[in-house]
């Protein structure tokens, strides 16, 4: 396998691709069951099994592209396991040398199910947020914290500009304005349509500013 990128909305994301496959060879070719794999799976797996142990041997040094390069001869990605081939160390005995290393392995999946935030109360079957709730949701947080923003930023002097320019109440530019101070998992809950049913808008803008207590007064486990 190869070493490519991908990008999307700006971020830049790591694989491993079958060569093959990477070349435009894949039909003549025998490729593998496992045609990508995210690179940080991998290197994890190889830096926690392969090179920690022996860089700890040697006392010295850290792990970088050079010292993997060192050891590593070839990585084969397989179904259930990696098989890593190992170069002979200048000190090893030859009685003593390792030639591969394979470890258990499974390719993730490419989609990871999102769980609703678990409800300390209820036992009852758990169901997300309905879809137009989620967007009305997240529309006032994004508002709430550019609002907050703005007030930082010195852009608007108060709350009763903001509501002059929105055409709305004081008040309600103080409700909004709390959204800004929501728990970030309970923000990236609310992103994901992980929130169960019947906590939305209403209730999020009454929550007091500490986020331990945001979780108890919605009766939520904190995750």
């Amino acid at each position: 396998m190869s070493p490519t990128q991908a990008q999307k909305k700006g971020r830049h994301y790591n694989y491993y691709v079958s060569r093959p496959l990477l070349f435009g060879n894949a039909a003549p070719a025998n490729v593998g069951s496992v045609s990508r794999v995210p690179a940080h799976d991998i290197d994890d797996q190889i830096r926690k099994i392969v090179l920690e142990p022996r860089i700890k041997n040697k006392g010295a040094g850290s792990i970088d592209n050079a010292f993997a390069c060192s050891v590593i001869e070839r990585i084969d990605v397989q179904q259930h396991r990696l098989v890593v081939n190992l170069k002979p160390g200048p000190d090893d005995a030859a009685e003593e040398r390792e030639s591969a290393i394979a470890i258990p392995w499974i390719k993730p999946p490419s989609k990871r199910a999102r769980s609703v935030l678990h409800p300390t109360t209820s036992k009852a079957p758990l169901r997300p947020i309905k879809l137009e709730r989620r967007a009305t949701l997240v529309a006032a947080i994004a508002r709430g914290r550019r609002w907050l923003d703005e007030l930082i930023a010195g852009t608007m002097p108060d709350a009763q500009a903001i509501a002059r320019r929105e055409y709305c109440t004081v008040r309600h530019v103080n409700m909004t304005l709390s959204l800004a101070f929501l728990a970030p998992c309970l923000v990236k809950a609310a992103v994901e349509g992980r929130l169960p049913r019947g906590i939305g808008l209403e209730q999020l803008r009454q929550l007091p500013p500490e986020w331990g207590r945001q979780f108890e007064v919605l009766a939520l486990e904190p995750t």
